[in-house]
């Protein structure tokens, strides 16, 4: 669209930090040179306990091994840098954030004949099985996560105190010898 509102590459957002409540990323991270970086533009824009929604394609399915014996490897997106969902999840970790949901879609493998299609009988119960081999693409959902610090002033202020009854006082005035 001529009228977009922002324009901008993958790893230098033009968007203010701690300003967007949610960001999805459609197949983002594969098409980045940095993804690293993408992740970190995420995390400095997003608000606290704002939400990260991430698409990936599954390296570690049957359409992962199309992709690596394709010889469309320049076409998209053959061409990509499929990253695992699990990869995704130890990234977000660094960064602090809460993993909420991780799902696997379209459960099929790559052929486009109808007949064998139905021959393996990928809607019934057995289909749960092959989920994550048979997955093209995943979903990854997480939320952002904020350490409120409390200032030391604070805290000493709510301390309890050792003796909260005061400490007995002798006065040498009050103290007599006994023979």
């Amino acid at each position: 669209y001529q009228d977009a509102g922002l324009g901008g590459s993958t790893e230098d957002w033009p968007i203010m930090s701690d300003s967007v409540d949610a960001i999805v990323l459609p197949h983002t991270l594969e098409l980045s040179n940095d993804p690293h970086q993408v992740l970190r533009e995420a995390d400095r824009s997003l608000i606290p306990d704002g939400h990260l929604v991430i698409l990936g394609f599954n390296p570690r399915s049957l359409w992962g091994v199309r992709r690596a014996l394709s010889r469309k490897r320049q076409q998209l997106p053959w061409g990509s840098r499929f990253q695992s969902m699990n990869r995704i999840k130890d990234w977000l970790g660094l960064l602090g954030f809460d993993t909420l949901h991780c799902h696997y879609l379209f459960q099929r493998p790559p052929i486009q004949n109808r007949r064998l299609l139905e021959k393996l009988h990928l809607h019934g119960p057995s289909a749960g099985y092959g989920r994550k081999y048979l997955s093209a693409s995943y979903i990854l959902v997480a939320r952002k996560r904020t350490f409120v610090m409390t200032p030391l002033n604070e805290l000493h202020r709510r301390r309890r105190r050792l003796f909260p009854v005061g400490i007995p006082s002798s006065s040498q005035g009050n103290v007599r010898r006994v023979n």
